[in-house]
């Protein structure tokens, strides 16, 4: 079967779940490490894992589904004087966003 078709058939798959209740919830961190240890699979963010898959330490399983798609929302007092370290990082990332987006 090729990738394609394999894909099709995940999508199908994943669209017949109506409901999954989580064995337990952890966080991101906890998930990575426990990922890490061989315990099993994890979602996580690109930013937070690259460094382990270019090492090899971890393997991308579902590279078509993935959570990088989210927002960032940056909320600040708008009616005072904006810091040079938060205008610093609002360009940062603002400029590490461009080019993600589909």
């Amino acid at each position: 079967m090729n990738p394609g078709a394999k894909a099709a058939a995940l999508r199908r798959s994943i669209e017949r779940i109506s409901e999954v209740t989580p064995a337990f919830k952890a966080s991101s961190h906890a998930e990575l490490q426990a990922a890490l240890a061989g315990l099993g699979i994890a979602l996580l963010p690109l930013a937070l894992t690259a460094v382990h898959l270019r090492s090899g330490e971890l393997k991308q399983l579902l590279p078509d589904f993935g959570i990088d798609r989210g927002e960032l929302h940056a909320v600040h007092a708008s009616n005072r004087h904006v810091p040079a370290s938060l205008r610093a990082f609002l360009d940062f990332v603002v400029e590490k966003s461009r080019g993600r987006q589909d």
